[in-house]
């Protein structure tokens, strides 16, 4: 049933971690977890994904490489989707020399699937795309469209998103830059946050 998926999913995802000898195997396994069984990955699980690759600076740019192609597939994932903006939106840069992955190639990436996503991924996506203009600030004329689009929408988090980001511009290129900077490495708590929410899955294992 679901929510045995979700504990298998989980223990895998501490697994990974546990005994991965590579972080891009790590990577790689956690990406192919995602594609495989993205409802029953929760946020938790995605969001640890993110702290790993942000506090190990040679892990990013494969990362962002990774993720640049998994939402070039028109199938990816949702949990996929929201993993790859906020790569991208952190680290696109490392990989935008490479042939094909130029920023509005980024863009276009990861917008294709806008439309097929929740209220709660599209907000996100909003914050990738600020972050791409910022870095490339070619791409504006693609993503103001975006946040004008979504500065009436009747959700407010998409609408208050859309009209902040729609006028950050306006507060000159110094001031955007140091709102948008890069965010700094996650502080390593001694017990993983997944292995704390595995207990609970434990002790019922247990009582059953």
């Amino acid at each position: 049933d679901s929510e045995m998926k979700e504990a298998i999913v989980l223990k895998i995802a501490i697994l990974a971690e546990k005994y991965a000898e590579d972080l891009r195997w790590y990577v790689d396994s956690m990406v192919q977890v995602i594609s495989l069984a993205g409802d029953y990955v929760s946020d938790d699980i995605w969001h640890r994904v993110v702290q790993i690759v942000t506090n190990h600076q040679e892990l990013q740019e494969y990362a962002a490489g990774k993720l640049f192609d998994v939402v070039q597939s028109k199938r990816a994932h949702e949990t996929a989707v929201c993993l790859a903006g906020y790569i991208l939106g952190e680290f696109g840069f490392l990989i935008a020399e490479q042939p094909g992955h130029s920023g509005e190639e980024q863009f276009n990436a990861v917008h294709q699937h806008f439309k097929n996503i929740s209220a709660k991924a599209r907000s996100l996506l909003l914050s990738t795309y600020i972050k791409l203009a910022n870095n490339f600030p070619e791409i504006l004329p693609l993503v103001n469209p975006v946040f004008s689009k979504y500065s009436t929408s009747t959700n407010i988090e998409l609408q208050q998103r859309a009209i902040e980001y729609l006028a950050l511009p306006a507060i000159g290129a110094d001031a955007m830059e140091e709102i948008l900077k890069e965010m700094p490495a996650y502080a390593e708590n001694r017990e993983s946050h997944l292995e704390q929410r595995l207990k609970p899955h434990e002790g019922a294992d247990v009582r059953s």
